[in-house]
């Protein structure tokens, strides 16, 4: 389903405006990503991880407590289930695709 989503927008990816669009708070979360070029010269979306709301700080999940998400760098943490990683990924290409996004330079 996300490769027919991002198919139908990748024509007109020229411009390149949406390669500044790396983060987002999608689903009460803040999340990053970057970019990455294939061989067929599409993009894809990659290494999608949340972040700590106070510092940023890429969040890990709780060895022995699944639901514990925790901060490595403060000491914030909370129990609760993150999203799925295939519908934040959807929004963000859907966000793409209808040009609803800010970039780190607006």
């Amino acid at each position: 389903m996300i490769i027919k989503i991002w198919d139908t927008f990748q024509k007109d990816t020229s411009s390149g405006a949406f390669l500044k669009y790396t983060s987002d708070t999608l689903s009460g979360w803040k999340w990053a990503w970057h970019w990455e070029k294939g061989y067929d010269g599409k993009y894809s979306l990659s290494s999608l991880h949340p972040l700590c709301s106070r510092c940023d700080t890429p969040l890990v999940q709780d060895n022995d407590d699944w639901l514990l998400i925790k901060c490595p760098r403060c000491p914030f943490s909370i129990r609760n289930k993150l999203p799925d990683d295939e519908s934040i990924k959807t929004v963000i290409y859907d966000n793409v695709k209808r040009n609803m996004f800010k970039n780190e330079d607006s």
